[in-house]
């Protein structure tokens, strides 16, 4: 037997719409016992879920009366403890004192002076350490030898026999839309060596040079000796870490006062 449907006569040329009526011999309590048991249950959770949920406190008291599974875990105060005082605000790395800075720029010892270094002496420095390149005397001649904006390169001599060395190189960036300024001179510590001349007295000279020398900064790596000068000097500690790799090859695990490879190129 068809359903029956109600029928809904326009104008002419109208369409004829037809619509189900629903079969008035049923009930709802007999619908509702046509459901199964298992969907009843599910409905039942449902609905107690939705009680359970009924929005955030309004108050701390009401806060208070509620269970907040995943904060009771944390290491954060509860709504029953009183949270300690404390003054909010950024972190501010401490500085030294007005009195404690140095008033009067350092100036170079005497006798501090260009001098030609000879690049033919066998060099045995490189041994003492894990990873090293090999230096000839054409490397020598490329890399140390003084070039202005390139690089700097400075000997201490005692009684005719260089016992000290160090250098840095040139490595300009672009500043962006400024007034005034458009380049950030910038000297990269390249290599050193010490044998006489104390490790903070060497870099702190070649400080001042950079300094004398309109350098706006001065960076250094944490390889080779370079951890015996950077806290004495002041120098800031970055964020960022050097990877090196070796064509593929594999090498031990070593420190960075085990590597006297720059990995800055010129």
């Amino acid at each position: 037997m068809a359903d029956p449907v109600a029928t809904m006569n326009g104008q002419e040329g109208d369409e004829e719409v037809s619509l189900p009526l629903q079969d008035g011999t049923g009930d709802e309590s007999g619908d509702q016992d046509k459901l199964d048991m298992e969907t009843k249950d599910d409905m039942q959770r449902a609905m107690e879920m939705i009680g359970m949920h009924q929005g955030p406190a309004k108050s701390l008291e009401e806060a208070g009366k509620k269970h907040y599974q995943f904060w009771e875990t944390q290491p954060v105060p509860q709504f029953s403890e009183k949270a300690p005082d404390i003054d909010n605000g950024p972190i501010v790395k401490e500085r030294p004192a007005k009195h404690e800075l140095r008033q009067e720029p350092y100036s170079l010892p005497q006798g501090f002076q260009w001098d030609t270094l000879d690049i033919n002496s066998p060099d045995i420095a490189l041994r003492k350490y894990s990873l090293a390149p090999v230096i000839t005397k054409e490397d020598c001649e490329h890399w140390f030898l003084p070039r202005q904006d390139i690089v700097n390169s400075y000997v201490v001599e005692t009684q005719g026999k260089i016992t000290d060395f160090a250098s840095f190189y040139t490595l300009p960036s672009t500043v962006m839309h400024h007034p005034t300024h458009k380049q950030l001179k910038a000297a990269y510590s390249f290599y050193n060596a010490s044998t006489k001349t104390p490790w903070v007295d060497l870099i702190q000279d070649a400080l001042i040079t950079a300094k004398n020398l309109s350098y706006d900064v001065f960076n250094a790596l944490d390889l080779m000796e370079n951890t015996q000068f950077l806290e004495e000097l002041k120098f800031g500690v970055g964020d960022g870490n050097l990877h090196y790799y070796l064509y593929n090859w594999r090498c031990q695990p070593m420190t960075a006062e085990q590597v006297p490879l720059q990995i800055y190129q010129i």
